[in-house]
């Protein structure tokens, strides 16, 4: 949870809140992070547009991408997402490391990064004109959504999945023309596959 003065903003787990709330439970443990703003908070504020943009320069403070790729935006539009990014840059770091036998520079692995993994979803999802079927959401969002996608994929059918084959099996099982169309079931479908919860 994120702590804002005395208001407390869920990051993740809103199902085992509304669980808890149901069951009449009064306190439940969590993760708290204190969220400083320097904004003056009242019934106006949308605090997860707030939540967002404190994580996105968190994000850009320890990569340095906006300064790499001025032009890129590498927004989400869900909080709790960067630190996925940041794992997908530090296990590419160790697969360079390995291919190049020695230890590999923050700037090399961001680079890298972009270069290998994450652009080339972009670039797909603009050929294929991808975010006109998810209104509301970001290339980032689609990056990630794809990038694990492609993994399960892989796992299904026991072999490697190509990124273009990738995104548009996604796009045709989430596209918002599709009756699985809202962000909470693509979410609900990376969660059984990752859980095997029936949530």
């Amino acid at each position: 949870m994120y702590r804002i003065g005395e208001a407390y903003f869920v990051k993740d787990g809103n199902h085992r809140v509304s669980v808890a709330r149901e069951r009449g439970q009064a306190y439940m443990d969590a993760y708290v992070t204190d969220f400083d703003s320097p904004a003056k908070l009242d019934e106006h504020t949308n605090l997860e547009n707030l939540i967002l943009e404190h994580e996105y320069v968190v994000f850009l403070q320890a990569t340095g991408l906006d300064k790499y790729y001025p032009d890129e935006s590498f927004k989400f539009s869900i909080p709790g997402q960067y630190e996925k990014m940041l794992q997908h840059i530090s296990v590419h770091r160790w697969f360079m490391g390995e291919k190049l036998n020695r230890p590999v520079t923050d700037e090399e692995a961001i680079r890298g990064w972009y270069r290998d993994v994450y652009h080339p979803v972009i670039m797909n999802i603009r050929k294929h004109n991808i975010m006109a079927e998810f209104p509301h959401r970001t290339e980032t969002d689609l990056y990630l959504w794809i990038i694990e996608h492609r993994w399960y994929l892989a796992e299904e059918l026991h072999r490697r999945v190509s990124i273009e084959s990738a995104t548009l099996n996604f796009t045709r099982k989430f596209s918002h023309s599709r009756p699985l169309r809202h962000t909470r079931q693509i979410l609900k479908w990376i969660k059984r596959k990752l859980f095997g919860a029936q949530d």
